[in-house]
């Protein structure tokens, strides 16, 4: 009890406090100030007071950016557009905030400033974070921190500490908890206390998502001190809500409403929208589970509202959860199975990424970067080892006298030349291999779109079988017909689960086998199945197929791989409403497959390099440009032809003619 009334004075010091003024001293320096001295300080003020006062935070930020612009400072363009896009983050409105970092992001790569892409990488990935496009995210975040390694930075709590946030959104406790950790102690030592309270809220979470309860309120406790001691409203109202969810799960309904409330009153008071639609969505759990269900459903709204509009995938998600359980106890089971059918839909629209592409694939392409830089510089060296060899024969045979010095030298050159040569032949063979993790990562994109295709399957089989046994102990004498949607929901959940077990079957094979006889029909149905639901969400499926199978000579694994390739690179290319055209046909001894799209098409500048390895037109979403490259490779192999036909904007249409196999 005495803990808790120490709680409640803390709280009100933090929700009732003057928030914190910005430094006096700067504001008298800035009114004597100009040029590029003015700006830094309009910087350091939006930055202290972004938190707790965001429309001034704002006013100082925009007049940074109009000085910079007139002095044609690129750094400072760049900096000022990344504070104006992190307080529109701290008020909720991602979006804007990824428009503003993106537009700084890219003012610092022009300009080729380490520093500042390594900072501009971390705040995309945030908002990637934020916008539930987790493997986005983690990619900036590693590219940031292996520029702040290459150029010894030593702030990387941070971006150490959103790794970790990525990690734990998937399930991987112990590994965000490392990065949690490793975050704190960087914070320390740097004396950073906003990045403490950070690292130290997120290490509750963690622990609360393992139900290790008094561990993670310890975390959300010290975290509200040092938030009320520099007066941190944003990261103390996240402490707050955090204690408030404790105390409900461990049955103290009284002090979470308490918690939650103060928790609401702290977001409303800086327009925090995140921190607002948050909260609105723990305190109509309590509600809930208290039996206000009306009460409840109100609060929920809010919060769907709230999230609906900044675009929150993951609150939208937790939120249609709670609205399955509070119809469930509503007895309205129709509706809570509605909700629930919602949840695994949008569960798979923003986990997919996650699951179709591999993640161990990150530090290859990372590699990858790396090599290429290395391959330049060194060929760089080598054509200037040549120039020197040559300016040193016209010497010797100019000067006699340093014959015998400049052979020596010669020699020595010479050493390092054949050094060079046989290091740039090691980068070359690099290449390949990083072509043959291309194909491994194909694997491990279909192994993990496996144990995803059939957990959701399973989920309509769970959730079927409970309703349908609910369904005949309320009502054991309905007739067979009120039953037949519950069988329905079961059967569909089987049928898939084992269309996609027999569609990946044709993938595993390790050993490659020219002389196999393979029905196109049947790889084209199969590669449909696994891209069933990065396909079905946003676009229609055409099928155009020759009335009776057709069969080719080759090996069935590299041909699913092919086709595989251009379908996923149709289903990219359409971001939404879009058709996806498919047709096969007969022609001259060859059956000629046709895949069309609707999608956003390719320019003609970048059409003359789309069969050259390592070109992407992803930009930062993490392309390797090898998918393509590798399709042309497998079509070469079986002595067959690929073109591709495309516009900007006017889609795409990719035709491949293969051999027909014929008995002898």
């Amino acid at each position: 009890m005495k803990r808790f009334f120490i709680q409640i004075a803390l709280v009100s010091s933090l929700v009732y406090s003057s928030f914190g003024q910005a430094n006096d001293s700067l504001r008298v320096i800035l009114s004597n100030s100009e040029g590029a001295e003015k700006v830094k300080i309009l910087t350091e003020l939006s930055r202290s007071t972004w938190h707790n006062y965001p429309k001034q935070a704002m006013a100082y930020s925009q007049e940074a950016l109009k000085i910079s612009e007139a002095l044609g400072d690129s750094a400072n363009i760049s900096i000022s557009l990344r504070c104006i896009g992190a307080i529109k983050y701290y008020q909720g409105n991602h979006e804007e905030s990824l428009d503003y970092m993106t537009r700084g992001l890219d003012i610092a790569l022009k300009i080729s400033d380490s520093l500042l892409i390594s900072q501009g990488y971390n705040n995309v990935g945030v908002l990637q974070y934020n916008l539930a496009n987790y493997q986005t995210a983690l990619e900036y975040f590693i590219r940031s921190r292996e520029i702040k390694k290459r150029i010894g930075d030593v702030h990387q709590a941070a971006n150490v500490n959103n790794m970790g946030l990525v990690f734990e959104i998937l399930g991987e406790h112990d590994l965000a908890r490392s990065y949690f950790l490793e975050a704190y102690e960087i914070a320390v030592k740097s004396a950073n206390r906003s990045l403490q309270i950070y690292t130290q809220n997120d290490l509750g979470i963690s622990h609360i998502n393992t139900s290790e309860l008094d561990i993670a309120r310890d975390y959300f406790e010290e975290a509200l001190v040092l938030a009320k001691k520099i007066d941190n409203v944003n990261y103390g109202s996240v402490s707050l809500r955090r204690i408030g969810q404790v105390v409900h799960m461990q049955g103290d309904y009284d002090s979470a409403f308490y918690f939650y409330q103060q928790s609401l009153e702290a977001s409303k008071s800086i327009g925090d929208k995140r921190g607002i639609a948050e909260g609105y969505s723990f305190l109509s759990k309590l509600l809930c589970d208290q039996g206000k269900v009306k009460e409840s459903l109100a609060v929920l709204n809010s919060s769907h509202e709230i999230a609906n509009g900044l675009k929150l995938g993951h609150q939208l998600l937790e939120n249609l959860k709670l609205y399955s359980v509070i119809h469930q106890k509503n007895n309205a089971e129709e509706r809570s199975i509605q909700y629930l059918m919602e949840y695994i839909k949008l569960r798979d629209s923003l986990f997919q990424e996650v699951a179709v592409r591999n993640l161990s694939l990150i530090p290859v392409k990372i590699k990858e970067e790396r090599d290429r830089e290395k391959l330049a510089q060194q060929n760089t060296e080598l054509h200037s080892k040549g120039i020197t060899n040559r300016l040193y024969m016209y010497i010797l045979f100019g000067v006699i006298p340093l014959i015998i010095i400049l052979i020596v030298v010669f020699k020595k050159n010479y050493k390092a030349y054949r050094v060079l040569r046989e290091s740039n032949e090691e980068v070359k063979r690099t290449h390949e291999l990083l072509l043959q993790s291309e194909k491994m990562a194909s694997l491990g994109m279909l192994a993990a779109g496996l144990g995803h295709e059939i957990n959701n399957p399973l989920n309509f089989i769970k959730n079927g079988t409970l309703t349908l046994f609910r369904k005949i102990e309320k009502d054991n004498k309905g007739s067979i017909e009120s039953l037949e949607p519950y069988f329905d929901i079961i059967s569909d959940g089987v049928n898939r689960a084992s269309s996609v077990v027999k569609s990946l079957s044709h993938f595993s094979k390790e050993k490659v086998d020219m002389d196999e006889k393979c029905d196109i029909h049947d790889i084209i149905e199969n590669c449909l199945v696994l891209l069933n639901f990065e396909i079905k969400y946003k676009s229609a499926v055409v099928k155009e197929l020759t009335k009776k199978s057709v069969m080719v000579l080759g090996d069935e694994g590299k041909l699913h791989q092919a086709i595989m390739s251009v379908l996923s690179n149709a289903a990219d290319a359409i971001e939404k409403d879009g058709t996806i055209t498919v047709t096969t046909k007969v022609n001259n001894g060859n059956v000629v497959v046709n895949v069309k799209d609707t999608g956003v098409g390719i320019s003609q500048e970048n059409m003359k390099h789309i069969n050259e390895p390592f070109f992407t037109t992803k930009g930062h979403e993490g392309g390797t440009g090898l998918g393509l490259f590798i399709t042309y490779s497998i079509i070469e192999e079986h002595n067959a032809k690929m073109e591709v036909l495309s516009e900007s904007n006017e889609g795409t249409e990719v035709t491949i003619s293969i051999p027909v196999w014929r008995s002898k």
